[in-house]
């Protein structure tokens, strides 16, 4: 995974300073196309990147950021997982997108795993940044309902049944 990012940084690299789709791909043993999407993705989330720093720093701690944050500041949490900023960015946008970090917060865990795009990694890391909060106003869970018990059919004879 690390050798694939330092690659992908070299070719962004090489891209910056004028050098051929064509070479670069030849030099990293890949395709132009794929250098294509390389610099088209990392140029993207490099842009994102630099405005959240601006605004929130290189590391917040997400914990202390409010409700209304956006949910890409993630891609700041400094992940190890392959692909954590464009899954971030992904999650973030689009329809049914999870725009804000209040939302992935009170954002069940069967809701959150139902989303596509979202395993067991994904989860995990996420949760670990952003627990559950359960809304304050929202209505409490419902308690068992007690059931009287069912009447024996002898016991509805002798009634008159």
């Amino acid at each position: 995974m690390r050798a694939k990012r330092r690659r992908n940084s070299r070719i962004l690299e090489l891209h910056k300073q004028g050098v051929s789709r064509s070479d670069i791909a030849a030099r990293h043993h890949v395709t132009n196309g794929r250098v294509a999407q390389i610099v088209a993705a990392t140029s993207t989330v490099d842009a994102r990147r630099a405005e959240l720093e601006a605004q929130y720093g290189k590391r917040p701690n997400i914990a202390r950021l409010s409700d209304e944050t956006p949910l890409d500041v993630l891609i700041l949490a400094g992940s190890e997982t392959h692909g954590w900023a464009m899954r971030i960015l992904a999650l973030s946008s689009g329809r049914g997108a999870i725009r804000t970090l209040g939302e992935l917060r009170h954002m069940n865990d069967g809701e959150l795993r139902a989303r596509r795009g979202v395993g067991a990694g994904l989860f995990s890391e996420m949760r670990a940044l952003c627990p559950y909060a359960r809304l304050e106003n929202a209505e409490p869970t419902p308690e068992k309902i007690r059931r009287e018990p069912i009447a024996r059919p002898s016991a509805l004879l002798s009634r008159g049944f």
